[in-house]
């Protein structure tokens, strides 16, 4: 789990990760180490839940495939109809959740996981028919090394993180207020 200024239990999807060094909240020390690697031989769990968010979606597809076909695996991929509005929502949509964890996690409120899963929903509602709206490069890359699909997949690499990287600095900009 991220620990973005103290509050443990984001998700550390990859826009989420990539945030973690720039995240003024913490101290020096663990933005320079933000995934918390430790020298010690006992595994680190942090590390274990990052590398089983691209593992489960693999899972989940194989799943899939076990069940059906190559063909069905591939109707489960994150797909567009034009690349310039996937791109512009999947940064957009990455932008405000990933602008809504930053804002909700600043204090420790209460109301953080409900903030956090209704902005996902509205994502999904408004990104779904455009876009996909997989806001989440480990989800998008499963089904397509499954489905050995990998021509349009840059764009849910890439366009997240670019989405997240922007939410951070309009979250430098306009920062949510302390309640």
């Amino acid at each position: 789990m991220a620990d973005l200024g103290g509050r443990k239990g984001v998700s550390s999807d990859p826009p989420i990760s990539l945030l973690v060094p720039m995240n003024l909240r913490l101290s020096a020390v663990r933005r320079l180490n933000p995934w918390n690697v430790r020298r010690s031989k006992e595994p680190d769990p942090g590390n274990l839940f990052r590398s089983t968010r691209v593992a489960g979606a693999t899972v989940a597809s194989l799943v899939v495939l076990a069940a059906s076909s190559q063909d069905a695996v591939a109707t489960t991929m994150t797909t567009f109809q034009d690349r310039d509005v996937a791109i512009l929502l999947e940064v957009i949509l990455t932008a405000i959740f990933v602008w809504t964890i930053l804002a909700v996690t600043k204090t420790g409120g209460h109301n953080a996981p409900v903030a956090i899963a209704l902005t996902l929903v509205m994502v999904h509602l408004v990104g779904i028919p455009f876009s996909g709206a997989s806001v989440n490069p480990a989800r998008s890359f499963g089904s397509a090394a499954v489905a050995n699909t990998f021509g349009n997949l840059w764009v849910y690499l890439v366009a997240p993180l670019v989405g997240a990287v922007i939410a951070f600095w309009l979250y430098r900009l306009f920062p949510a207020d302390e309640a």
